[in-house]
């Protein structure tokens, strides 16, 4: 018998512990194997082409999909204006992903991320379903869009203007 602090175990058989532990391990390698959904946005410097921003969400692909993951959409939402300057960008070009793929990859793909220098910001979200839907800001604005946007009123056109009448009695 071995003496290891208070525990003591036959030699030859593994201690509860260690048992106990690698079943932890094996749990948590069986976690990371599992496909998950996500959803990633990253801004890109203003400065870039459209063409350097295509380049640059290749690169991504091909790290989620060497580690066995596909990714089912990617949208450009084009060159928009931030509300604060990020890194001195005013601008920057917004690009979203959905993700098909095990944590160890979408953590291979931010860390490459958070090395490079033409990112300024990056979010990764984990979800329950992805949306194959067109985002929100893919769709097409509709004229009833655009009248909810005005002053943040909504006006009909088709309406009259409205007279108010004052029925009270004058004292």
């Amino acid at each position: 018998m071995q003496f290891a602090g208070s525990r003591t175990r036959v030699v030859g058989y593994p201690c509860p512990a260690t048992i106990a532990g690698l079943r932890w391990v094996a749990t948590l390698i069986e976690r990371n194997r599992k496909m998950a959904l996500y959803e990633c946005i990253f801004i890109a410097r203003q400065d870039l082409s459209p063409a350097q921003v295509n380049d640059l969400l290749n690169t991504y692909k091909d790290v989620i999909s060497s580690q066995q993951g596909t990714v089912s959409r990617t949208e450009y939402w084009g060159l928009k204006k931030m509300v604060y300057d990020i890194k001195k960008n005013a601008r920057g070009h917004y690009v979203l992903m959905n993700i098909d793929a095990t944590s160890a990859a979408v953590k291979e793909m931010e860390r490459l991320m958070y090395i490079n220098e033409d990112i300024l910001r990056y979010l990764t979200l984990r979800m329950e379903t992805l949306d194959e839907k067109p985002s929100v800001m893919m769709r097409v604005k509709t004229g009833r869009d655009y009248e909810r946007e005005d002053q943040g009123r909504y006006h009909r056109e088709d309406a009259s203007p409205e007279v108010i009448v004052d029925d009270a009695p004058t004292v």
